[in-house]
């Protein structure tokens, strides 16, 4: 297969899954369609209450449903198989009744190989439009009970849970879970400082003032900021090198029998 084949055949499949309070998009990933259930990642279910999730197709065809629609807002997908981010991360949602889905993808038999050229679709960056990524399996390991797959392409925020495909056969061989950015120590050290300087300026709110102006609330706001601003670094930050889980408990969970 090519990738233009891997986006015309698979592409319907794999959707966006988004969070939103209100309007506002809270987070975002993606997810495929394996036996008429939807395969994501754990951690892109995993959210707080009081968010409502959507789940949308940027590529469908005929009938397929654009968009499972949600009795109310607020209302979660149903979870059907589960396994946590430091485990295998991934969990099955079942559609709301009614829905019309696109066609299944199949999981591989076999873990693949280093060198092997794959493709990834999702929606990164939050984009609306169905994208795909293109690449090779760079090295393969154990990561506490999983298979990891380490790749060589493009992954970004949002990419999480969509499907790595192998162009040899058309077959899945990996969730994709997370990038590097070869910074992430880094910005970990620097989002404890921030936290650090937050709490420690928190102490001392109230005890300065000129006139109606409080410097040291001034300084925690600030900080804030700039927390905010280094997390938005640390996210959009690549250097062309992700993760995939490969499927293996997937091929045995009874949620997709």
């Amino acid at each position: 297969m090519t990738p233009a084949d891997v986006f015309k055949e698979y592409g319907p499949s794999v959707a966006n899954i988004i969070a939103t309070n209100g309007q506002i998009r809270v987070a975002s990933g993606s997810g495929f369609v394996v036996n008429r259930r939807m395969v994501t990642c754990a951690h892109v279910v995993n959210l707080p209450p009081g968010l409502n999730v959507e789940v949308r197709f940027g590529a469908v065809v005929a009938q397929q449903s654009r968009e499972w629609v949600y009795p109310a807002f607020g209302q979660r997908p149903n979870i059907k198989g589960y396994s946590d981010e430091h485990s295998y991360d991934y969990a099955i949602i079942e559609p709301p009744s009614g829905a019309i889905l696109g066609s299944s993808l199949q999981f591989a038999e076999d873990v693949p190989e280093v060198g092997e050229p794959v493709c990834c679709l999702g929606y990164p960056f939050e984009d609306p439009d169905l994208t795909l990524h293109h690449g090779f399996i760079s090295a393969i390991f154990q990561s506490g009970v999983a298979t990891m797959i380490k790749l060589d392409m493009s992954i970004n925020p949002s990419n999480s849970g969509g499907p790595l495909i192998r162009l040899k056969d058309g077959a899945v061989v990996g969730v994709v879970a997370r990038k590097a950015t070869g910074l992430s120590r880094a910005f970990a050290g620097l989002m404890r400082s921030y936290d650090q300087n937050i709490s420690a300026l928190q102490r001392s709110i109230g005890l300065v003032g000129l006139g109606s102006v409080d410097p040291i609330a001034a300084l925690v706001a600030g900080q804030r900021q700039m927390k905010s601003v280094s997390e938005e670094i640390a996210r959009s930050a690549n250097v062309g090198i992700g993760y995939a889980i490969f499927p293996s408990p997937l091929k045995e969970e009874p949620a997709l029998s």
